[in-house]
């Protein structure tokens, strides 16, 4: 899967424009302003899980998806 991902974001590179993956995505709020979900996620779970839950759906449906699998297959 990480060779599909790094796949994608060298042709992303290579067409000119550069989409950040999920993970990459910066808390604009909060104690944790400025981090990366990721970074933040790996340190403190219940927190993503806990902002997740606040977002608006519609507005950050990749956002949520992706961290509501992640946390079911860390917590299975």
């Amino acid at each position: 899967m990480d060779n599909f991902l790094k796949a994608i974001e060298q042709e992303s590179k290579d067409n000119g424009f550069m989409r950040k993956m999920i993970g990459e995505y910066t808390f604009r709020f909060g104690k944790f302003k400025g981090l990366t979900y990721d970074e933040v996620y790996n340190n403190h779970k219940s927190y993503v899980m806990f902002v997740i839950t606040k977002l608006d759906y519609e507005k950050n449906k990749n956002l949520i998806d992706y961290y509501k699998q992640k946390i079911e297959k860390d917590y299975a």
